[in-house]
């Protein structure tokens, strides 16, 4: 698994993709069950983090950051099978785990990106879209930018930073294959994982039934609960 845990300048988890290295074709053949798995396992890992960290700090820190490198993306990318399983997989971040992003920056985003944001951007909630940086390939810059929620010294070497210790990997690490049940368990709050999948089929056909409809003419904020700010700040401070 291509991605890393890190720290921000105030304690919140900084989950690393390195993206553009992975391998659409292989991950085609993997599948999308598997696929949707490994994406909410990794989710469900950063959420124990969170909370681990909470623990230390004496406040809930719900919000995590994320950074995208795109170094490697290339038009086999934007192949027909894989953005299809991208867009699907998309919409459950903010089903299943709502206002928890504080901030994504993509790095190292190629020309032939901006087919793919294109295409994809459609599939992000609106208020996610505000919280997006994309950034290209100007090393300085990019740290520069960064440096606003994360130390240069904790962002890794390969990204420009200070920082060439290993970094914890997630669905690797603590969680191995091994021990698989328990760390399901563990991560999932005692559920079974084949449940939480099963559940998400059933959010996502919910989601894509109110998506009819506001095509339809309904308004959307029938359909979907926001957080207001005072709300979010509660959950910060553990209120």
């Amino acid at each position: 698994i291509l991605s890393d845990t890190g720290c921000s300048r105030i304690g919140r988890p900084v989950y690393y993709s390195r993206t553009g290295m992975m391998k659409p074709k292989e991950l085609v053949k993997f599948g999308y069950q598997k696929y949707r798995g490994c994406y909410i396992r990794g989710q469900e890992e950063v959420r124990v983090i969170k909370e681990i960290i909470s623990e230390k700090l004496g406040y809930r820190l719900y919000r995590h950051i994320v950074v995208i490198d795109l170094a490697g993306y290339s038009m086999s990318h934007l192949s027909r099978d894989f953005m299809a399983m991208v867009r699907k997989v998309l919409p459950l971040s903010n089903m299943l785990y709502p206002e928890s992003l504080e901030k994504l920056y993509i790095v190292n985003a190629p020309f032939v990106f901006t087919t793919a944001w294109s295409l994809l951007k459609a599939f992000i909630h609106s208020s996610t879209q505000k919280k997006i940086t994309i950034l290209g390939s100007n090393t300085k810059k990019n740290i520069e930018i960064m440096s606003e929620h994360i130390d240069p010294a904790e962002i890794p070497t390969w990204l420009g930073g200070g920082n060439d210790k290993p970094l914890e990997g997630i669905c690797s690490t603590k969680f191995k294959v091994d021990e698989r049940k328990n760390e399901q368990a563990s991560s999932l709050g005692g559920r079974d994982l084949q449940l939480e999948l099963k559940e998400v089929d059933d959010v996502v056909d919910h989601q894509r039934k109110y998506s009819k409809r506001a095509s339809s003419g309904i308004d959307e904020k029938a359909s979907h609960t926001t957080m207001s700010a005072a709300d979010d700040q509660r959950m910060e401070i553990g209120n």
